[in-house]
């Protein structure tokens, strides 16, 4: 659980990930994307003072999470939501046309809007021949 002082910024035991942390788990490894997403508003997180460096830095709470997960996803996520491997689960969406998510043509690495993804896996997993 994540203990918070009174005080602003809030200052909290490291109990959750840090956003680049976060990233990493679920297959991001393009430097400064991810936070790119949040910061243009497509992900929170949460902003806290780290405990050590008095810096502020954003972490993923399990709502921070949740709320990533309902929207958008990786091929990391999905292969371990479907149990299907990772190259199967990569090939679905470029063989339905489905590009990772962007905006005004920021690239934020392989981030998916979670539906086209799923129904791009769906139909490749259920007609694998088309």
């Amino acid at each position: 659980m994540i203990e918070f002082s009174t005080d602003s910024p809030k200052t909290m035991s490291f109990d959750c990930l840090t956003a680049v942390a976060f990233a990493r788990s679920i297959g991001l490894r393009q430097k400064g994307a991810f936070i790119a997403f949040i910061q243009d508003g497509h992900s929170p997180a949460t902003q806290v003072e780290h405990p050590n460096t008095n810096q502020l830095t954003n972490i993923m709470t399990d709502e921070d999470i949740d709320a990533f997960t309902a929207r958008f996803t990786t091929i990391t996520i999905l292969s371990a939501e479907t149990g299907l491997h990772r190259n199967t689960v990569r090939l679905a969406p470029k063989i339905a046309g489905v590009q990772p998510f962007t905006q005004n043509s920021r690239d934020y690495g392989g981030i998916y809007l979670r539906e086209d993804a799923v129904q791009a896996v769906s139909k490749k997993v259920l007609n694998p021949e088309g």
